[in-house]
């Protein structure tokens, strides 16, 4: 698309900007290797009203009259979309709408007096992920197996030492409660990975993982 907009000289601004666009390192990565272990998830966290605005296109209309000054659209990225309503010209069964994602729905609970649909309309999604990328804001889910195969060798190897060191009772003790501060330490981790370094860290099947190793380990060394 940017070397067809290329061809006429008016797009420039446009094709510079379109430059900018691109998807992470750690993306492009993946790619490399024909998978999509690492791309990017629409960051239902975030706001709507931090995203984009709505407005329906009967309000539209009575608020500008039917006519429509460009100079309000500069730097904007206008979305014109249909769903909600059967006026809207789609079937029954061919409704532009999804289900609510948790996070959106925890929003839209913050102001009740808003009329919102039960579901998400594919306009909303889409609006959300063209600003993730104007403002590269790009999640990266880190796959589960990788982080499943790790936390199996940690645990593995937890296993190997509970099973082949004599260690009295309290030292046991002692070696479980710095497993448990392990795993805690752990989750700290991955919230601050999301927050600073916007990567999604497995939590639950890792961390069970380990702790099935770690369990059946110590459960094979007091049967001995």
């Amino acid at each position: 698309m940017i070397k067809s907009l290329e061809k006429l000289p008016e797009n420039s601004s446009l094709t510079q900007e379109l430059r900018k666009l691109s998807l992470s390192r750690v993306t492009s990565f993946s790619e490399y290797f024909g998978q999509a272990w690492l791309y990017p998830i629409i960051d239902y966290s975030l706001p709507p009203d931090r995203v984009y605005q709505l407005m329906k296109s009967g309000d539209f209309l009575q608020k500008y009259n039917t006519t429509l000054n460009q100079e309000n659209l500069k730097q904007q990225v206008v979305l014109i979309g249909a769903g909600g309503y059967e006026e809207a010209g789609l079937s029954k069964f061919h409704k532009d709408i999804f289900a609510l994602p948790m996070g959106v729905a925890y929003w839209r609970s913050q102001n009740p007096s808003q009329n919102f649909l039960p579901e998400i309309t594919g306009v909303e999604i889409n609006a959300y992920m063209i600003q993730h990328l104007l403002k590269q804001h790009l999640i990266i889910p880190i796959p589960d197996l990788w982080m499943i195969g790790i936390a199996a060798l940690f645990g593995k190897g937890t296993q190997l030492l509970l099973t082949q060191s004599q260690h009295t009772k309290r030292r046991r003790s002692l070696f479980m409660t710095s497993l448990v501060g392990g795993t805690g330490i752990y989750a700290l981790i991955s919230m601050q990975l999301y927050v600073s370094a916007s990567l999604v860290v497995p939590l639950f099947l890792p961390s069970a993982t380990f702790w099935i190793y770690v369990l059946f380990g110590l459960r094979n060394h007091n049967d001995k």
